[in-house]
C-alpha cells in the first residue's frame, strides 16, 4: 500500500511495484498509457495516492467491487479477490489463492485434513502441498462470490462463462466466471 515515505523516497515506479487496490480501478489500457516505459513518475504516484484514499471507494464494499468491474471489464472473481488484498497477480499469488481455505473443494479440504503438518518435497516456500491457509480477511472469496452473484441477480454485473489461460492446469486454460457491468456499449462477447 501507499505509504508518506515510500512515495517521498521514490522518484519511479514500475507497474508492477503499484498496490493491486489502486490498479483493479485503472483500465489496463489506461494504465499501460500513463506508464513511461514500463513506469511512472512520482508525481503520478502521488496523485494515484490521492485519489486512491479520498476518491476511491473502500476495498471491501461493493461499492469498489463494481468500479473494479466498471473498469476492467472481463474480470473474474478470484482475480478481484487478490486485488482486495493487495495481492500481485503473479505466479506464487494464484498459487497462494490455490490453497485458501475458501478456494479449495471439497477434495482438497480431505486431503489437507489427511496431510496434517506434512510439508511434501517441492512443496516448502508454499507450507507443503495441500496444506491450505485461512482467508486473509473475514471479507475473503466466499463474501465476494456472493455479492458477485447477487450483483448478477441485480442486474448491475453480467457474469459469462469463458476461457482464461491458467498455468496451473495441464492444458494452459481453464473456464472462469468473468464479470461485465451491463452499461450500454459493453460488449460481454
Amino acid at each position: 500500500m501507499w505509504t508518506f515515505d515510500t512515495l517521498q523516497t521514490k522518484e519511479s515506479w514500475s507497474l508492477t511495484e503499484l498496490p493491486p487496490q489502486t490498479t483493479a480501478l485503472i483500465p489496463d489500457i489506461d494504465l499501460h498509457c500513463l506508464a513511461d516505459e514500463g513506469g511512472i513518475d512520482a508525481g503520478l504516484a502521488l496523485h494515484l495516492a490521492y485519489e486512491t484514499f479520498y476518491e476511491h471507494p473502500e476495498p471491501d464494499t461493493p461499492a469498489w467491487i463494481l468500479a473494479a468491474i466498471t473498469a476492467n471489464p472481463g474480470t473474474w472473481i478470484t482475480r478481484l479477490c487478490r486485488a482486495k488484498h493487495n495481492l500481485p497477480e503473479t505466479y506464487q499469488s494464484v498459487a497462494y489463492c490455490g490453497t485458501c481455505l475458501c478456494f479449495a473443494n471439497a477434495r482438497k479440504r480431505r486431503r489437507a485434513a489427511n496431510l496434517q503438518n506434512e510439508v511434501l518435497p517441492g512443496f516448502e516456500q508454499i507450507g507443503g502441498a495441500y496444506q491450505l491457509h485461512t482467508p486473509c480477511s473475514p471479507r475473503h472469496l466466499t463474501w465476494l462470490r456472493h455479492l458477485a452473484y447477487r450483483l448478477v441477480r441485480q442486474g448491475q454485473v453480467v457474469k459469462v462463462r469463458k476461457k482464461r489461460m491458467d498455468l496451473r492446469q495441464a492444458r494452459g486454460w481453464d473456464w472462469m466466471s468473468c464479470l461485465y457491468p451491463t452499461e450500454k456499449g459493453v460488449d460481454p462477447e
